[in-house]
């Protein structure tokens, strides 16, 4: 609920200080409610009542904006805890971003708050702006100006940094284009990003969601957000900071190289139908569509042009994002021909020539595109046209705001009035058909990825299984690898044929019993990349020379890593394709799902996608058309396909370990899983899982 009575606390009487903007936003933008000052040393503020304390404000304060400098903070917070104001914005800054002194400083804010009918956003934050009520509760300066006026709309931005917020705000706003809310959180020390975005999910007037953010505290809740966020038809597009792994700590797996953060928030976001977006401009262009039009209908465009050159060009950024262009029947190309040239092509892009450029002519195209039933958005790319611009924006605004599709325009060049002039009419207007392009896409409906515990039945007496085997191990790091290869061999895993021997007398004994030519490998819960250290011999043909490998592998191994192992014999896998597989644990979202080109091409090649395990065989097989090697994996060049089914199942087998214990898994390092020929199987080869430290302690 909007607030009606807002109290700033330490306002100044300069209205160009941060202290005083506040109150100068509540006259200038004619908040609707009533807006006071607290300041002791002064009976007026800017022409607002001023009292000593909040406590001496006549009337209950919904929201209070404390703006006094730090050391002050404090005494505000605790008269507004001791009014019960429900609501207050600390924009001051000098607490937990400044070091352990400023921690220690909000440690008390958080105290004081605890247990109390008071919610905080900040501290550290320009504070919010609602365009509904003409509230810029806010020190942000993007709003001194008189360039416009507030633009409400259905979209609520919520950012983690102040002056993203401010810049994306401002850009909109100069714009003409509608943002209903703008937040900051600032240091987050009890609103939280997560909390807003579900206060903006609940909201009946909320239509989408944008935002900028650098990293979740509370990913479970930030994914159950989205999760609602889905249920309640709100798409989300989002700026992630971060795209580096700079400074990341791994643990000791190819599956940790590979799996860096921000690959972990592209999978999340993949889920959960959020929308990334690289920049404000982007973000800018998004909010445009979104302040007009709540999801565009579907992919398919009709794009009508005074270039045929600049059609082409939209043509193939439409193809870049996912877009189809719509087809035209000969009917409905007829009914174009009635207004062209005949010389104008009528295919789709249609090239209406200079032609377009006309009232007369553009209105019946206009009619025909926007009536056309194929056609999910109606886009046109015009140019210049100063002579005709001011007809030419009437028209258009007439012909998009009677039509229940989102009219999508592309003026290039000219004077530039009609880009602010159609966006202010509420006509998505870009400068660049790359721009217009990528909104629209990021506009249109997202697959919507399966949950957690969604496609498969859970086995109590599988997992009890699992977790006896985890905790008889006595591990606190990792499992050894014949210990790892039993867990996912429980959850339908297909592993390799092998048997552990404690030396090398028992190593060529079961290397008989399994049959030659085998692999010896030595066998320690700390080795984890075997083939470094000297620790897999392949292809020995007899008894004696198992022996003899594995008496100078565990001499080696003792004398350079200072460990005595044991040593697993396997059967030989015939040769096939190397696939990676492995789980991950990010400190924000838990466990992820690693596939991607295995064996020693793991890292070097970088091959590889990362989603969260909670996907379908549906879904795990579209992931796996996106690496580079599907094209082996699809029989390149003639090559036989391979057994893409048997390596889902194994896929799918760790997802459901990580649904059942994944509690008890730091990470999972499946490398290679060889995957032969299709009906030949695929099996893991080699494998080691990461136990949490908890575990066994």
């Amino acid at each position: 609920m909007a607030p009606e009575t807002v109290a700033v606390i330490g306002a100044s009487t300069d209205p160009g200080k941060a202290s005083g903007r506040t109150l100068r936003y509540l006259r200038h933008y004619g908040f609707h409610g009533r807006g006071y000052a607290v300041n002791p040393a002064r009976d007026e503020v800017q022409g607002f009542a001023s009292y000593p304390s909040v406590k001496d404000v006549p009337e209950p304060v919904d929201l209070a904006m404390i703006v006094t400098s730090g050391k002050h903070v404090h005494a505000a917070l605790r008269d507004c805890v001791e009014q019960e104001i429900p609501s207050v914005i600390i924009v001051s800054a000098g607490f937990a971003e400044t070091g352990e002194e400023g921690r220690a400083m909000q440690a008390e804010l958080e105290a004081c708050v605890a247990g109390s009918k008071t919610r905080v956003l900040g501290p550290n934050c320009v504070g919010l702006v609602s365009t509904r009520v003409n509230l810029g509760a806010t020190i942000n300066t993007g709003l001194d100006q008189d360039r416009f006026q507030f633009r409400n709309s259905g979209v609520a931005l919520l950012s983690q940094s102040g002056a993203m917020g401010a810049f994306i705000f401002s850009t909109c706003q100069g714009k003409g284009v509608g943002l209903g809310t703008m937040l900051s959180t600032g240091n987050e020390m009890d609103i939280t990003l997560t909390d807003m975005l579900n206060a903006s999910i609940d909201d009946s007037e909320v239509t989408s969601i944008v935002g900028y953010i650098e990293g979740m505290r509370d990913g479970r809740g930030f994914i159950e957000a989205l999760e609602r966020a889905q249920d309640a038809g709100k798409p989300i597009a989002m700026m992630k900071a971060g795209r580096s792994d700079t400074g990341q700590k791994a643990i000791a797996s190819h599956t940790g190289v590979l799996a860096g953060s921000d690959k972990v928030y592209d999978a999340v976001f993949e889920q959960y139908g959020v929308h990334r977006l690289d920049t404000i401009r982007d973000l800018a262009d998004y909010v445009e569509l979104a302040a007009v039009e709540h999801v565009t209908p579907g992919p398919r465009l009709s794009i009508a042009t005074t270039s045929g050159g600049a059609g082409i060009l939209a043509a193939d950024y439409a193809e870049r994002f996912g877009l189809t262009l719509a087809e035209w029947s000969t009917e409905w190309q007829q009914q174009l021909a009635t207004a062209l040239p005949g010389y104008s092509a009528l295919g789709n892009p249609i090239d209406m020539t200079g032609a377009g450029g006309r009232p007369e002519v553009l209105a019946p195209v206009l009619d025909t595109l926007l009536a056309h039933p194929d056609t999910d958005v109606p886009v046109l790319m015009v140019g210049n046209l100063e002579n005709n611009e001011a007809a030419l924006v009437d028209l258009i605004a007439e012909k998009a705001t009677a039509s229940p599709k989102p009219l999508v325009v592309v003026w290039v060049g000219g004077s530039g009035r009609p880009l602010s002039e159609l966006s202010r009419r509420g006509v998505p207007c870009f400068d660049e058909p790359l721009d217009a392009l990528r909104a629209i896409a990021a506009r249109s409906p997202r697959h919507r990825g399966g949950r957690a515990g969604s496609h498969f039945a859970h086995d109590t007496t599988r997992a009890a299984q699992a977790r006896e085997l985890i905790a008889r191990s006595g591990a606190t790091a990792a499992l050894d690898e014949a210990v790892s290869k039993q867990l996912l061999a429980l959850y339908g895993v297909d592993v390799v044929q092998e048997r552990v021997a404690h030396d090398s007398e028992g190593a060529g004994a079961a290397a008989a019993q399994i049959g030659f030519p085998v692999v010896l490998k030595a066998l320690h819960a700390d080795l984890h990349h075997k083939s470094e250290v000297g620790g897999v011999q392949v292809g020995l043909e007899s008894e004696q020379v198992v022996r003899d490998a594995a008496e100078k592998m565990a001499r080696r191994i003792r004398d350079e890593q200072g460990l005595d192992i044991d040593f697993t014999v396997q059967q030989m896998v015939a040769q096939g394709h190397e696939v990676l597989v492995g789980l991950k644990r990010d400190a924000d979202f838990g466990l992820t799902l690693v596939i991607g080109a295995g064996g020693t091409q793991a890292e070097l090649l970088d091959d590889v996608v990362v989603r969260l395990p909670v996907l379908d065989d549906e879904e795990i097989a579209r992931t796996l058309g996106r690496l580079r090697i599907n094209a082996l994996l699809s029989g390149f060049r003639g090559a036989p396909p391979a057994d893409v089914d048997a390596l889902v199942r194994t896929i799918r087998g760790v997802i459901t370990m990580s649904a059942e214990i994944g509690d008890l898994i730091d990470g999972l390092d499946l490398n290679p899983v060889i995957v032969g020929d299709r009906g030949r199987g695929a099996v893991a080869v080699d494998a080691v899982v990461f136990v949490r430290r908890e575990v066994g302690n």
